[in-house]
């Protein structure tokens, strides 16, 4: 009700206002009145003693009119100057009369500029009979890129104000005229783009030339004033009351009408002679403001309220989720200080967390508070960071640092979270035994076959060692049964080294010796199927990795590319060195993959074999353990032909890089 009252009140006190500058406007006759008769709206002139006695003197006063200005009287005495001079000057009894002879002259009539008044000293000046205005006319056909051409009128303006006169932005290379008529002729000689001079002089000159058009902004205004010698301040004091108590305003729109189509010089009215008007004006237009300004901010408050409501709500939602998730998130500043955690984290800790930093408050080795420390600082300065994984006693996480920037795109605080990823780990450690085992179980007949080759050498040389007693041949035969032991126990050990439970542990290979022992595992299977094979290494590659992420993954690609392959097929290994990264490309020559599934192979449980032959799971476990690698996996394959795979991986050799593969 009270909001009504206060409306209801600013609304009639606003219509009072209004209606009160209204008649005082109409009484003070500033509202205009265009039909009414000029001499009507002059006020009366009073002169002095002084002032009578030269108008007893003086039949009439000469007035000369400065070249600039005589294309605006006729010689038959019409004109806007006549007419205009006789409205001023009639309704206080003075006669006035215009020439263009300054000597026979009492006065003079000139556009009047710094330049007039440091020149012409000695002189008084009246106010203001009418006003010049400067115009910017351009070429109806003028280039529409590139600097332009144009003549402009001397005198008028200073060099630096000329320069600064754009059109469209673009330079105006200007040359001077020293009257409207010159700058006219010029123009047209020199075919020039712009005009620049006063507009009704121009305008006259151009006659009925319509190549140029004159644009409304105004470039210069000017004063037209009367010349008065010092000495006769009598005459300056008629000539200056008469011109003061013209209503000039109105007496220049008229003559302008009449005589040059409304394009004539006019009189801006700036005085401040209705000053109460004028604050009334003010103060009517400041309490509008005020009343629009208390509306808005009414609704604006309203609106805020609402926000401030949804805000609230919408912060007890997003506490709720940051307390409801699994995940231990915390809130810190940007060097790692906690501001707030949730329920999760809390129960994680089980410690006093407030203003402390967050590597400070997990029970976790030095060296992984160093690489948590690391990542919140690459975090607070926008540098992109990775996970980190750490062991703790029983449990392991992995690590990620999120920049939370404000509205303005700065970062201004991290979220910390951390995620318990052991049941995952456990679970992928037994996939990648259980896959071992697979492959164990397919390589077992060739292994069994590989071992029983050497079993018949050793039985052969113990039938040779009871029944000969030559020395020398007894001494080659425990040689050879040696021999045979040594290749046992290799091809052995290469299967209790590839089947044993991964520990992911790093340790440092020669990367080609490496793969030949994987091979001994598969030389039963290629030489069964009569495949040949090739391993290529340019140079010895001798780096620091998990060696059973590698030997599953080239297990895996050996034994796709070996059931790949028909009888008589070839597997090309090629191991090739690089500056920070080596490369193995695993290369058979058999059915290839199509390249509408060539996207698919990688996914669990996809498999072309069938349910007899395959899982589905080795391509996604070279997948993952190259992605756990940091390396990358990439497979070109054309049906008919053959594939290959190409396996990157980092090199890494010194002993900072064995710490951060053993984390």
């Amino acid at each position: 009700m009270k909001n009504k009252i206060s409306q209801s009140f600013f609304l009639v006190v606003i219509v009072i206002l209004v209606a009160v500058i209204f008649l005082y406007g109409a009484a003070n006759g500033d509202i205009r009145d265009f039909g009414s008769n000029s001499s009507d709206r002059s006020k009366p002139v009073e002169f002095n003693s002084q002032e009578r006695a030269y108008l007893k003197q003086h039949d009439s006063i000469k007035i000369y009119v400065d070249t600039d200005l005589q294309f605006m009287m006729n010689e038959d005495g019409t004109g806007f100057l006549w007419n205009y001079m006789r409205d001023i000057f009639e309704p206080a009894g003075v006669n006035v009369a215009l020439t263009d002879n300054i000597s026979e002259a009492d006065c003079r009539m000139m556009i009047i500029n710094d330049r007039i008044r440091r020149t012409n000293m000695g002189f008084d000046y009246t106010s203001p009979v009418f006003q010049v205005d400067g115009a910017f006319f351009i070429r109806k056909d003028a280039p529409s890129e590139g600097n332009l051409k144009g003549v402009i009128l001397a005198g008028r303006l200073k060099a630096d104000d000329i320069n600064d006169i754009k059109y469209d932005g673009r330079q105006i290379e200007f040359i001077k005229a020293s009257t409207a008529e010159e700058v006219v002729v010029a123009a047209v000689k020199n075919n020039a783009d712009v005009i620049v001079g006063d507009r009704t002089a121009i305008l006259a000159a151009l006659k009925n030339n319509s190549r140029y058009i004159a644009v409304e902004d105004t470039v210069y205004s000017m004063n037209t004033c009367l010349m008065v010698p010092e000495s006769e301040s009598g005459l300056y004091g008629i000539l200056n009351a008469c011109i003061c108590a013209a209503d000039r305003y109105h007496l220049t729109y008229e003559a302008s009408q009449k005589w040059f189509a409304g394009n004539g010089p006019r009189f801006m009215d700036d005085s401040y002679e209705n000053f109460y008007m004028l604050v009334l004006i003010i103060f009517a237009a400041v309490l509008i403001a005020f009343f629009i300004y208390y509306q808005a901010n009414k609704n604006l408050y309203h609106e805020l309220n609402d926000r401030m409501v949804k805000l609230a709500e919408s912060k007890q939602e997003l506490k709720t989720t940051f307390n409801g998730v699994k995940y231990y998130l915390a809130e810190t500043d940007l060097e790692g200080s906690i501001l707030d955690i949730n329920r999760a984290f809390y129960n994680f800790v089980n410690t006093d967390t407030v203003n402390r930093k967050v590597w400070d408050v997990i029970d976790i080795a030095e060296k992984y508070k160093a690489r948590i420390q690391k990542i919140v600082d690459d975090a607070g300065k926008g540098i992109e960071t990775h996970s980190i994984e750490i062991r703790l006693k029983r449990q392991t996480i992995v690590i990620d640092v999120f920049p939370i920037e404000n509205v303005r795109g700065s970062v201004e605080k991290l979220l910390f979270m951390a995620m318990d990823v052991t049941n995952e780990r456990m679970a992928e450690r037994q996939l990648l035994q259980d896959n071992k085992m697979i492959a164990v179980g397919q390589l077992a007949a060739g292994v069994a076959h590989e071992i029983r080759n050497p079993l018949g050498i050793i039985r052969n040389y113990c039938y040779v060692l009871k029944n000969m007693d030559d020395d020398s041949v007894r001494e080659k035969a425990v040689e050879q049964i040696e021999k045979a032991v040594e290749n046992s126990g290799a091809i052995i050990n290469s299967l209790l080294n590839f089947s044993r439970v991964s520990t992911k542990s790093g340790e440092t290979i020669n990367v080609e010796e490496h793969i030949w022992s994987l091979i001994q595992l598969n030389y039963n299977i290629l030489k069964k199927k009569n495949i040949d094979l090739e391993v290529e290494c340019d140079e010895d590659v001798v780096t620091f990795l998990a060696v059973e992420s590698l030997d599953m993954i080239l297990i895996n690609l050996i034994s796709n590319a070996t059931d790949a392959m028909s009888d008589n097929g070839k597997l090309t290994i090629r191991v090739v060195r690089y500056t920070d990264s080596f490369e193995i490309n695993v290369e058979d020559t058999g059915t290839g993959i199509e390249e509408d599934i060539l996207q698919e192979i990688f996914n669990p449980f996809f498999t072309t074999k069938g349910n007899k032959k395959g899982n589905g799971l080795g391509l996604y476990i070279v997948y993952n353990e190259t992605n756990k690698m940091n390396g990358n996996i990439e497979v070109e394959s054309k049906v008919g032909e053959g594939t290959r795979f190409r396996l990157t991986l980092p090199l890494i050799e010194d002993t900072a890089g064995k710490e951060g593969r053993n984390d």
